[in-house]
């Protein structure tokens, strides 16, 4: 084994050795903390299971918060993460927030905080690395569950030409997309939230203040459409306009039927 290998193993022993330690450290505060206080509420929308406006943004940050000092930014992907720590996000996050404890939930904010976990490994990359606007200065600075081993074998592992040849290629691929979507940092999940809402007033409107029946959700290709499409309805480009018109086509043969689509 080389010494660049034995560095690299030794600093994500070290690493290792240190999360579970700070993880226990992390839990422990945490219960000292949110013993004392009442848990905030969080309303869940019966139909999306999403969050309501009025905490969404705090908990959702929460939640991001939680993976980003749980979970070593040396972990090469978020299915390498042990369960147990998984476990322990999922109960920090119960800890602060009146939550259901179910498995539904769980995975679906598990499965968030690894999303938000990776993007903090691309952000940090790309404002602290590769001629970053940040990259002048360390993320020491902003983070303090980093240090100085911990971001040079970060730094290390993005340099290294396999890695590299590996983000090309992915940008490559990227490059080839012809069907950009429109959508905002809240993703699909606010996209399905503001379709509802749409249909919700629209039925408002049709039907005036009768109690109605809650709209389904949105369909998948309902979604694909609209966020392809501008406020103007417009989409994002020819191919995603020319696609969008062979779905709708598709619609009206299946409610007509014949046809299938998902």
């Amino acid at each position: 084994m080389n010494n660049s290998s034995a560095h690299s193993q030794s600093v994500e022993g070290t690493q290792s050795t240190q999360r579970n330690g700070r993880c226990g450290t992390c839990m422990a505060k945490l219960k000292r903390k949110y013993m004392i206080g009442k848990k905030l509420s969080i309303d869940l929308d019966p139909l999306t299971r999403l969050p309501s406006r009025i905490n969404r943004k705090n908990f959702k940050g929460h939640v991001a918060s939680l993976a980003r000092s749980f979970v070593s930014i040396l972990v090469d992907n978020w299915d390498d993460v042990d369960s147990d720590l998984k476990n322990q996000i999922w109960e920090a996050i119960k800890m602060k927030w009146d939550i259901p404890d179910s498995d539904f939930l769980k995975k679906k904010w598990i499965s968030y905080a690894g999303e938000r976990w990776r993007a903090f490994k691309t952000s940090l990359a790309s404002r602290y690395l590769n001629g970053g606007n940040l990259s002048h200065k360390s993320p020491l600075e902003a983070y303090t569950y980093l240090d100085k081993d911990i971001w040079k074998a970060f730094v290390q592992k993005r340099q290294d030409p396999s890695f590299v040849e590996k983000r090309k290629k992915a940008q490559v691929i990227q490059s080839h997309n012809k069907y950009h979507h429109l959508m905002s940092r809240g993703g699909y999940e606010l996209l399905t939230e503001r379709l509802i809402n749409e249909k919700i007033k629209q039925r408002q409107e049709s039907f005036g203040n009768s109690i109605l029946a809650p709209p389904s959700p949105p369909s998948r290709h309902e979604k694909w459409n609209r966020a392809r499409q501008q406020p103007s309805g417009d989409y994002s480009s020819e191919d995603a306009r020319v696609i969008a018109e062979k779905i709708v086509t598709q619609v009206v043969q299946v409610i007509n039927g014949g046809g299938f689509i998902n």
